[in-house]
């Protein structure tokens, strides 16, 4: 069984939850330029012979009038997923298109702080809901402008337009990867297994392309989630595990390195 409410309809574009008890299979057509959050379950789009897997946490861009079929999984006999669709006017110039991609699969945000806006959308009143869209159209149009940083980068190291487009979603698998586990220990030679590049290959067009390595992504990740986590009523010991280090005095190392100040000296300013 498979449903779809609208939870709000305006001059710059759609939101819609959509609800699954058990497998299913539909097909569609963009009306805009289309978001396809998952916050449960998993969902499989398929498209000009391709298929891509999007998971909890995860999305896919697809541009203006795209023929697609979606199939989803259960996961405990539930899915759950919202779909923005951009006012193609709007958002004209930011389509997948204009990058020479034929999709998007990426986190230019992070999951949580969707899944806190997708948890208060049911009773947010018409006009904030709009700033929602207006939220969205703002990470699109960041998201945009760094992609194109990417594939200018790319074009001086790769000359063919298919190496480049292969590239570019590597480059994204990667960064989604460690967006969805950098409380892990991400090695160079895990991470190029994940996409099939060399370890020397990956960190060179990651950073040539991002402006930092994978390294520095993860340890950028994990110190902002520090700062989250000393606001709660944890001790420094159990942060320090929760982000993944071994041992209290490397977790405020790396902190007093990356912040310029101990976590306990941020605490007490709180």
């Amino acid at each position: 069984m498979f449903s779809v409410r609208h939870a709000y309809q305006g001059s710059l574009g759609e939101i819609k939850f959509s609800k699954a008890m058990d497998r299913s299979h539909f097909k569609n057509k963009t009306k805009g330029l289309a978001i396809k959050y998952v916050i449960k379950g998993k969902e499989n789009y398929c498209f000009d012979g391709q298929e891509v897997p999007v998971c909890p946490g995860q999305f896919i861009i697809l541009p203006y009038r795209k023929s697609y079929e979606a199939f989803t999984s259960n996961h405990k006999g539930e899915n759950l997923g919202i779909c923005i669709d951009l006012n193609v006017e709007l958002v004209n110039g930011l389509c997948p298109e204009s990058l020479e991609l034929d999709f998007i699969h990426g986190l230019p945000f992070s999951g949580d702080q969707f899944l806190g806006i997708s948890k208060a959308l049911a009773s947010l009143e018409n006009g904030s809901q709009a700033l929602i869209l207006e939220e969205m159209y703002g990470h699109l149009r960041d998201f945009h402008a760094e992609m194109s940083i990417v594939k200018r980068a790319l074009e001086t190291k790769l000359k063919k337009l298919s190496s480049q487009k292969e590239a570019i979603k590597r480059l994204l698998e990667v960064k989604n990867f460690i967006h969805l586990n950098f409380t892990r220990n991400l090695s160079l030679e895990l991470l190029g297994k994940q996409v099939g590049m060399s370890q020397y290959n990956l960190n060179r067009l990651f950073t040539l392309s991002f402006g930092y390595s994978p390294h520095e992504l993860q340890v950028k990740l994990k110190m902002e989630h520090a700062q989250h986590l000393l606001s709660q009523e944890l001790s420094l010991s159990q942060i320090a595990l929760e982000l993944g280090y071994k041992e209290l005095a490397a977790f405020s190392r790396q902190y007093k390195k990356y912040w310029r100040h101990t976590p306990s000296a941020f605490r007490k300013g709180l």
